[in-house]
């Protein structure tokens, strides 16, 4: 009987143990689908319960029982409180784009594992064209401050700094850097430099000596700036530098303009036989070239033995009528032996008779002329007017052997006497010239001289218009004359 009590006990409490098993496990599940998860800190919080920790004995398994249904409600409790805390994880993007919200919502103990296996999670939303271009433009300026902070300035506040400099400080802003170069090279700033310098409405293009020829901007080939390209073909812009090409200015009143400045490598003069006298003293592979602003030079008498190059400069657009040189003591320009190489351009040169003294006795009659080309000279001579007062000699005079010029685009106009008077085996050639209003005949060639004529035009002469003799003789190609 014992045992059997015996017996039943232990079914009993195996029954009971295996209850208390199934309870439990169901329990533990019930428990675990409510329990929230845990926070990003790992820890528990604090508005649960501990968890009590229940052993299968017998004895125990009573007191489980009875407190399985307290830690179920406490549960329960803290599981709504969670989840009233608990928010949802949304993406907007922009004010005025619209809400974009995620479909997945992260709790606090994935969101950690996830930044623990991938690193942290980050949001990345598509900007729109200014957004980015901003952001593009922030890095340039941040690019730029890290190297120097005179880069981030506009391009506006250098050239209003360059408007005050001269050429030779432009040429030395231009090696700084590349930026440096494109706005030390602008148009404008060397457009006013030059004018101000030269009065020259248009680029004079001097590619070697003897050589001039007005171009557009637009005619000049490989090259970008025209202005300062001729700027450095007429004068030597920098200082300090021994350059072939080193050519004055006469222009009374203006010594203010190239004078007295770091910048500016031009020597300037107030008279014509000063400039003169000083490109005479220059060493022979120096281009001696005077540069002949717009106003009268009167007394003046040159003889030129040198390669000298002498240019009209203005700014109106037939300058070359208001530089004039003139002369009443004499001949106002000669050309003798030495002057090979030499140059005239773009002025009027005349020659003015002076009034007879009556008081004088012995008045003769002047053989004066407004040029005078002697043996073995050959200068070129361009775009210029003469004229003479005088009665007893020719405007133009080209004698002796080896007189050999060249005269173009010239006006021989208006003179007293003879236009153009040829003689003594002298020759030369004379282009698109007009000879007209002459007392005598427009040409004399005579004694063996043999000049050419090519497209001239001569014309209301009082006399013939091309008179030779004396073994004279005379090549027309093209020619027009109207007696």
């Amino acid at each position: 009987m014992a045992d059997g009590e015996d017996d039943s006990s232990t079914n009993l409490s195996t029954s009971l143990s295996r209850q208390t098993l199934i309870r439990g496990k169901k329990r533990k599940i019930t428990l675990h689908s409510m329990v929230l998860r845990r926070r990003n800190s790992g820890q528990a919080d604090p508005a649960e319960p501990p968890t009590v920790q229940t052993s299968t004995p017998v004895s125990s398994s009573v007191s489980f029982l009875q407190s399985v249904p307290v830690q179920t409600d406490i549960t329960d409790m803290a599981a709504r409180k969670r989840y009233e805390l608990r928010r949802r994880r949304s993406l907007q993007h922009g004010e005025g784009d619209g809400c974009i919200t995620s479909s997945v919502t992260a709790t606090a103990d994935e969101i950690m594992l996830a930044e623990k296996s991938v690193g942290p999670l980050r949001k990345r939303i598509k900007g729109d064209l200014s957004t980015e271009a901003h952001s593009s433009l922030d890095l340039s300026l941040e690019r730029y401050s890290s190297d120097s902070s005179i880069d981030i300035l506009p391009d506006e506040i250098f050239m209003k700094i360059y408007s005050f400099l001269y050429e030779g400080d432009l040429l030395t802003c231009s090696a700084v850097s590349r930026r440096f170069y494109r706005l030390s090279n602008d148009l404008n700033l060397w457009k006013i430099l030059y004018q101000e310098a030269f009065e020259y409405r248009i680029p004079l293009y001097h590619p070697e000596p003897r050589k001039f020829e007005f171009r557009e901007v637009g005619r000049w080939r490989d090259t970008v700036n025209p202005w300062k390209e001729s700027f450095r073909q007429l004068v030597s812009i920098q200082q300090n530098l021994q350059d072939v090409r080193q050519g004055v200015h006469i222009r009374f009143g203006y010594a203010n303009i190239y004078e007295g400045h770091i910048g500016r490598n031009i020597l300037h003069f107030e008279n014509l036989n000063d400039a003169v006298e000083h490109c005479e003293q220059l060493p022979n592979e120096v281009e001696k070239l005077i540069f002949l602003h717009e106003g009268l030079y009167s007394s003046t008498q040159l003889v030129v033995d040198t390669s000298l190059q002498i240019i009209g400069a203005g700014s109106s657009r037939n300058f070359q009528d208001s530089i004039i040189i003139d002369s009443i003591n004499g001949t106002t320009i000669t050309y003798v032996e030495g002057a090979e190489h030499a140059y005239l351009g773009f002025c009027t040169v005349r020659y003015m008779e002076p009034p007879l003294d009556p008081m004088r006795v012995g008045n003769g009659q002047h053989l004066c002329s407004a040029l005078v080309v002697n043996a073995f000279a050959s200068p070129v001579i361009e775009h210029c007017s003469f004229s003479s007062t005088c009665s007893g000699g020719a405007t133009v005079c080209v004698k002796h052997e080896g007189a050999n010029p060249y005269i173009k685009n010239c006006s021989i106009c208006g003179s007293d006497n003879v236009g153009i008077y040829i003689t003594d085996s002298a020759t030369g050639t004379y282009e698109d010239c007009e000879i007209a209003r002459n007392t005598l005949a427009g040409v004399w060639v005579k004694n063996k001289a043999n000049p050419y004529f090519r497209r001239c035009h001569i014309h209301d002469g009082r006399d013939v218009g091309v008179f030779t003799f004396e073994h004279g003789m005379v090549s027309l190609l093209m020619f027009k004359t109207v007696i």
